[in-house]
């Protein structure tokens, strides 16, 4: 038996039982193939799913029996039925109410939280259940409707050893708004970062070209030649002999990308091997800490602004440095 489902943006809000789920579907900044449009909405169907479930005839768009390649452009109604139903929700992320859960804001249209270290993000797999979704499904069970499959309402990710603020929302509509305001580059994120080396400039910014992890050393690669779209800005905050302390702004983010455009400014982040930063004694993984988020509440239009102070695992070694004076 499926529930039915009332989809007031790009992704799925379930309600109560049925066995149907009926999406709505709002307007598309342009028209999209129906099954690109699945495959976003649900991340977790493979691609050789999805035309299966339009072989079987269980996807009904304005009454009809839907084709993969027609598109899409908003206000559609759409049924899924029978194994489109069943293969849609056939899985979820499952809570772990034994993770430590530190919530940094809150009101009824969203959250941030404050991600210790070594703990994941998000959920590669449905089998895991001791990453930060899985903490906050425990918390809040009616955000396994929120967002994608196993975003738990997120917006964004922290990699593992990276601490700081993350962004959420209790509702599918809000989780809508922020990300398209994250898209605009209307959400500002900011992170302590303690690099090698001095940092001579006060402020600077970086948009040299990433491109996915190599195969082999798993870091992303940096091209200086190239302008990109990810903006990294930098400004010091405070200077240590043999190291700076950054604090560092991005608004649209790519995996690494700071890591990796300090690393090729020639001062990586301390305690981050992967892009040969250097050791510090106390130092169990690399200095980064998501401090600050700044952004427009949704709802009520108002600025807002959340800090977090920086660990204790990293204030404690920069207690030990000397600073520069």
């Amino acid at each position: 038996m499926c529930r039915s489902v009332h989809v007031p943006d790009l992704n799925p809000v379930m309600a109560h039982a049925a066995s149907t789920v009926a999406l709505c579907v709002v307007p598309l900044a342009s028209p999209l193939r129906l099954d690109l449009y699945l495959h976003q909405l649900f991340p977790h169907l493979s691609r050789r799913q999805i035309p299966e479930l339009f072989a079987s005839g269980d996807i009904i768009v304005n009454g009809r029996r839907a084709k993969k390649s027609e598109r899409v452009s908003g206000k559609e109604d759409m049924v899924l039925g029978g194994q489109a139903c069943r293969a849609v929700f056939a899985r979820q992320l499952p809570a772990n109410p034994h993770l430590s859960l530190t919530i940094a804001y809150q009101d009824t249209a969203l959250f941030v939280v404050d991600k210790p270290a070594f703990t994941a993000t998000l959920a590669l797999r449905f089998d895991e259940t001791d990453t930060l979704a899985n903490a906050l499904l425990a918390r809040f069970p009616e955000l396994v409707h929120v967002g994608g499959v196993r975003d738990a309402g997120l917006l964004q990710r922290l990699d593992r050893d990276t601490s700081g603020l993350v962004l959420g929302a209790h509702t599918q509509a809000i989780w809508q708004a922020l990300q398209a305001q994250m898209q605009a580059g209307g959400i500002e994120k900011g992170y302590l970062a303690l690099v090698a080396g001095e940092v001579k400039p006060t402020s600077g910014t970086i948009d040299w070209a990433l491109s996915g992890r190599s195969k082999h050393s798993q870091r992303v690669t940096v091209n200086s030649q190239s302008h990109g779209s990810y903006v990294t800005a930098w400004r010091v905050d405070r200077r240590y002999c043999a190291y700076t302390l950054l604090d560092v702004t991005i608004r649209q983010g790519f995996r690494h990308q700071i890591r990796a455009h300090l690393a090729a400014m020639g001062h990586p982040i301390v305690g981050d091997r992967r892009y040969n930063g250097p050791v510090l004694p106390g130092l169990t993984r690399h200095f980064l800490h998501a401090h600050c988020l700044s952004f427009r509440h949704p709802v009520t239009a108002r600025a807002v602004c959340i800090k977090s102070q920086l660990p204790a695992d990293l204030r404690q070694p920069l207690s030990r440095i000397k600073e520069d004076l």
